[in-house]
């Protein structure tokens, strides 16, 4: 009789091994699979990345219908082997030999089992392991190995909860590496990877845990600062900062020389990612305005130096250094070099049907020089000439790389500030346009100031582009009142 509870006893506790292990395949497949509630992150993921998890799971599924599978063959050996017993039992001579042979042969059975279901339970642990490295790889950049947007977002939206339930402080820092594209032009896209790679290193040696640091896109970074003040945030961004620029990149025998123009926001109460993330990016234009290589910190209405502002960097400056400048500082754009009208718009309507995000706020600034005062020392063609190459390096210093910045003509010049909203690209035209117009102009009158006219326009989802021009430009000039050469040139 105790041999006959025992085997009851050991299906039992089988059977619930075996309903427990396929439960945890069946939700760690479900946890694994399932994106996560509420995190303003992108779901999409790769052909590639869906058929690796697909397959992962129908793995655990299928090692969980093994396992249930060895149960039900497990149970029919065991009423075998209790046949078997109950036979011996009967048996009027001694029954010793065969009910321990018969006991012999039920743990034999045990044994197998609990070897199946152990293996079994390495192979569910091993295909958990693969999502979750799927997982882990989808939520961290490849080339630089820091987390990538997705991952971000993620880490925004928890920090600015915690600010929001317990009052939380916490403070975020965006920057742009200065004139990367120069990098790219002038070196090759391997030079500007390894940049990359250089400043993610740098940044990672700066950040410590909680922060946490991420590439934001492009030639941009990120640094969330949970428990942090917008003060301390200041603090870490100039460290930032000054550890950027000693940074030094071999690339072929040559050494490149970085540096990079940061935004620093402290969180609001009632603050949505986005509020945050446009302060920073605000302060970022300020700071390129500035200058670039230097810190600018939005205290909720202005960007504000976080420390003096740098000269140009010298990679900047020197571009063509060789060129006469007239007195104007150095020249490093030409406005006749910039995209035309229809390059402009074709290169932007590239860019947005590549963009993941279709979504996002795109802006556009429109720049018009209202006057052209004769330069000392140059005709008027010359003068235009240079007046036009000065404004052009101008908005060109103020904007980051990923921003496309196109000439319309004499003077005019087009920009598009893709996520940024209107409110925001009003508040950056002003402070380009005020720069530009602060620097003296030596003239044959004498000293004087360019009169610069700035307009700005939301480019809708499924708006035109070319539209969206015309009504921006319609915008400058009428400032100044000059639709009728709108009208003449249109």
């Amino acid at each position: 009789m105790t041999v006959f509870f025992l085997n009851c006893l050991t299906n039992a506790v089988l059977a619930l091994i075996s309903m427990l292990v396929g439960s945890m395949a069946t939700l760690v497949a479900l946890k694994l699979r399932r994106p996560r509630a509420g995190s303003g992150a992108p779901s999409a993921t790769s052909p590639e990345d869906s058929e690796r998890t697909n397959r992962a799971i129908e793995q655990i599924r299928q090692l969980a219908e093994d396992v249930a599978n060895d149960v039900g063959d497990h149970n029919v050996a065991l009423e075998g082997w209790s046949d078997q017993l109950d036979a011996a039992r009967q048996k009027s001579d001694d029954q010793g030999p065969e009910i321990q042979y018969v006991v012999s042969g039920m743990l034999e059975a045990n044994r197998q089992l609990s070897a199946r279901l152990e293996e079994a339970e390495r192979k569910i642990a091993c295909q958990a392991d693969e999502i979750r490295t799927q997982q882990a790889d989808a939520r961290t950049d490849a080339l630089t190995n820091l987390p990538n947007r997705r991952a971000f977002d993620v880490e925004l939206a928890a920090t600015l909860g915690r600010l929001a339930n317990n009052g939380d402080p916490c403070s975020l820092i965006i920057f742009d590496i200065d004139h990367f594209k120069q990098f790219n032009d002038a070196h090759g896209h391997l030079a500007g990877d390894e940049v990359l790679r250089s400043v993610a290193r740098t940044l990672s040696n700066q950040i410590r845990t909680p922060s946490t640091a991420a590439r934001y896109g492009g030639e941009e970074f990120a640094v969330i600062l949970p428990a942090t003040t917008a003060e301390r945030a200041q603090t870490a961004a100039e460290r930032v900062r000054a550890a950027i620029e000693k940074t030094s990149v071999v690339h072929e025998g040559k050494t490149l020389r970085v540096t990079a123009s940061i935004g620093v926001s402290g969180a609001l109460q009632g603050d949505r990612q986005r509020d945050i993330v446009r302060r920073a990016d605000e302060a970022v234009y300020a700071a390129k305005a500035a200058g670039r290589n230097c810190s600018y910190w939005h205290d909720g209405c202005t960007a504000l130096p976080v420390a003096p502002a740098h000269e140009a960097s010298s990679a900047g400056s020197a571009l063509m250094s060789g060129k006469p400048t007239s007195t104007l500082g150095p020249i490093t754009v030409e406005a006749a070099s910039l995209p035309s009208r229809q390059r402009f718009v074709e290169s932007l309507a590239a860019r947005q049907q590549e963009s993941k995000n279709g979504d996002a706020p795109l802006s556009l600034l429109c720049f018009s020089l209202l006057e052209f005062p004769q330069v000392n020392q140059l005709d008027k063609e010359d003068s235009v000439r240079l007046l036009c190459d000065y404004v052009a390096t101008g908005i060109n210093s103020a904007f980051r790389d990923v921003d496309l910045i196109g000439g319309l003509g004499r003077g005019e010049f087009i920009v598009a500030l893709p996520g940024t909203t209107e409110r925001s690209a009003r508040i950056v035209g002003e402070r380009v346009r005020t720069s530009i117009a602060s620097q003296s102009i030596p003239t044959v009158d004498g000293p004087t100031h360019l009169e610069i006219a700035v307009a700005v326009a939301a480019v809708e989802c499924d708006g035109s582009i070319d539209d969206a021009i015309s009504c921006v430009r319609h915008d400058a000039l009428a400032k100044s009142g000059l639709e009728a050469e709108l009208a003449s040139s249109v």
